[in-house]
């Protein structure tokens, strides 16, 4: 295997910046589905594999998966005679999902495809790389040591394999250095702990509990001038396992400024992003919007007070009619139509009431508006199938708005996000987003990438004081994750919105973020400028996630080839046009 093949098996060649082809989905209307059906086994699997490879091109890597799958699955439920064959593509389609669950991060998959490759052909390099990737990862995730020495086994029986493989070298390079600091680091604890043995009366394993450094503060004075909209002050939170996830956490969202967070898997980033969103309350401390401390059940003391007074307006009204018609009961000091007057005038007064309260809770939500966006979130699978893209962005512009207003709006937003659909045969671009707009296109024909931009797509039409943003670019290619970025960007800027953009992908946050913290064992352990804390970090917690991050492919630069796009279409005039939702 070639120095460039491999340098590429993790990361592969970045996508150009042309109009990406729709994905092709593998169903009853498609060319591979219909091919693949009409054929043998072994015809079968080539047909998935090379949908596969085009969607894996693409950037579609959960479909590209789903692919490989059905191909693996083509050649396990028919016995083929040309065994040579049917060996050559279970190592092809193993190899090729091993390589779609790297890129979508998915290790453990990536892991059980490379073994499943080297089932095929144990002196497969590839496999035993993209392998040692996938477990150098899970180690750092688990915190296990016995992931790491599987990852530096293989990348030395690659390395025997194929001395030459640069990449193979400098990984295992990295593993041995890090095995001979931590070696080195416990035999210096083993001598401290002896040390002492004969001339100390204190038990020999008794050692003071290591103290984690203090938190890093670095001094930001350009989000002083930027009104505080939302803030956590000394929040914690468990869940009902008793495991602590947060503890004693502040945090200012300001307006008009983003505020980057990254960390480990289970740092409690996501929890956080969901108590700022009041969608779970803090066991103590307290969230606060402009200084306030919002109850989660407001909306219900509002329904409390209208009962009461439904409660009340029926209760007069029985008595009302008890006495215009009852024979016994109150006197009739008034008229019938006096009492159909005073009966009136009581019920405009519940009417006047409710409105009231209606009014004063949507002003309070608009004051207080704050939306989670996240690639997870089950708000998009909510979305009805049949409902038209203009509806879905459209019902949240506001209300002001006529519907060619409405419509204008909706297409410019969908411009501006690069939406694009395509021929399903040729890969062609098939229409604009007027088009779109104007033949009704339906939610539900969507791909899965198209339906999250048209989630985030909605959400920026919402125009949110606060926005947190979990994941945002999760299942978005690499031509509309820039743009998408930009008008991140622009809706922050000229909406004064306040960010909270949460990931692990530095090279995002390096773009989008104006400061950003680190989430280390239940607080931010290092908070400051966004290119202060990348390039020269102090924490030591922060120290060692950096310097793995640049250790991956890619990572070497942080910005890396989002960076590249993210100028490119800096000038883009859809990215600069009327889109904002006002």
């Amino acid at each position: 295997m070639a120095q460039a093949s491999a340098r590429g098996c993790l990361l592969g060649p970045a996508p150009p910046l042309a109009p990406m082809v729709q994905i092709e989905e593998v169903d009853a209307k498609g060319p591979a589905r219909e091919e693949a059906e009409e054929a043998g086994p072994l015809e079968k699997a080539e047909a998935f594999r090379k949908a596969g490879n085009e969607l894996l091109n693409k950037g579609d890597y959960a479909d590209a998966c789903q692919r490989y799958d059905e191909g693996l699955l083509a050649l396990v439920s028919t016995k083929c005679v040309d065994e040579k064959r049917t060996a050559e593509l279970r190592l092809a389609l193993h190899l090729n999902a091993a390589l779609a669950h790297l890129r979508r991060s998915n290790l453990a998959s990536a892991a059980d495809h490379a073994s499943g490759a080297l089932a095929v052909d144990p002196k497969s390099v590839k496999a035993l790389y993209r392998r040692s990737l996938a477990r150098m990862q899970l180690a750092e995730h688990r915190g296990s040591g016995s992931e790491l020495a599987l990852a530096r086994a293989d990348l030395e029986e690659a390395l025997r394999l194929e001395p030459g493989n640069a990449d193979v070298r400098s990984h295992l390079q990295r593993l041995r250095a890090t095995a001979r600091t931590e070696q080195k680091e416990a035999n210096k604890n083993q001598r401290e702990s002896f040390k002492g043995i004969f001339n100390s009366g204190k038990p020999l394993y008794e050692d003071a509990p290591e103290k984690d450094p203090p938190p890093v503060i670095h001094n930001d004075s350009s989000s002083e001038k930027h009104e505080v909209l939302l803030s956590a002050q000394n929040v914690c939170f468990y869940y009902d396992r008793g495991e602590q996830v947060l503890q004693g956490l502040n945090l200012d969202l300001r307006a008009g400024f983003c505020v980057g967070l990254f960390g480990n898997n289970a740092a409690g980033k996501t929890t956080l992003a969901r108590l700022l969103s009041e969608k779970l309350s803090p066991t103590s401390g307290s969230i606060l919007h402009r200084g306030k401390t919002i109850c989660r059940d407001s909306g219900s003391s509002s329904n409390l007070a209208v009962s009461a007074l439904a409660a009340t307006g029926v209760a007069v009204a029985a008595v009302l009619v008890a006495a215009v018609l009852g024979d016994q009961g109150l006197p009739r000091q008034l008229e019938p139509w006096q009492w159909a007057v005073l009966a009136g005038c009581f019920v405009a007064v519940l009417v006047v009431c409710k409105l009231t309260l209606d009014w004063r809770a949507a002003r309070a939500k608009r004051r207080h508006t704050v939306l989670h966006v996240t690639s997870e979130s089950n708000d998009k699978e909510d979305i009805q199938g049949r409902r038209t893209i203009e509806s879905v962005i459209g019902e949240m512009l506001p209300r002001s708005f006529s519907s060619q207003q409405r419509r204008d709006k909706v297409v410019a937003m969908l411009k501006a996000g690069g939406f694009q659909m395509y021929n399903q045969s040729t890969g062609e671009p098939e229409g604009t987003p007027a088009d779109y707009v104007r033949d009704g296109l339906q939610y539900g024909s969507l791909s899965g990438g198209q339906r999250h931009l048209m989630y985030v797509l909605r959400c920026f039409a919402a125009n949110p004081r606060v926005l947190v943003c979990d994941e945002l670019l999760g299942g978005l290619d690499a031509w509309r994750q820039p743009r998408v970025l930009h008008m991140l960007r622009r809706l922050k800027k000229e909406a004064g919105t306040a960010v909270l953009y949460i990931g692990t992908e530095l090279h995002q946050l390096r773009l989008a973020c104006d400061s950003i913290g680190f989430l280390h064992k239940g607080g931010v352990c290092e908070l400051g400028p966004a290119e202060e804390i990348l390039d020269f970090p102090k924490h030591p917690a922060v120290k060692d996630y950096i310097q793995q991050y640049r250790g991956l492919p890619g990572g070497h630069v942080i910005g890396g080839k989002l960076a590249e796009n993210y100028t490119v279409v800096e000038d883009d005039k859809d990215l600069a046009g009327p889109w904002l939702p006002w």
